[in-house]
């Protein structure tokens, strides 16, 4: 959340995730992580969708997800995989 809002105190930037609830909750001014405040939510300019159809609006893409790791300190992809999936089809 922090790299969106910094990202877009510069740039047009596009907030994606396909949690509808965090995206609406975000809209409200209410980030439920508390990575962000509310006066820097207020002052967001840019869109936040969870409709990947947004996506085609974008000319790049920053993925930041949650990469868990094991016992093993291996990491556990699937999100990352997941995201890129969504980004390819858009």
């Amino acid at each position: 959340m922090q790299l969106l809002v910094n990202l877009d105190k510069h740039f047009n930037v596009i907030g994606f995730d396909v949690n509808k609830e965090k995206i609406n909750s975000l809209k409200k001014g209410i980030d439920v992580n508390n990575d962000v405040g509310k006066i820097e939510l207020r002052n967001l300019s840019c869109e936040l969708s969870s409709d990947e159809r947004i996506l085609k609006k974008a000319n790049f893409f920053v993925i930041a997800v949650p990469t868990p790791i094991d016992v093993r300190n291996n990491p556990d992809l699937e999100q990352l995989k997941s995201a890129t999936i969504i980004v390819a089809h858009n």
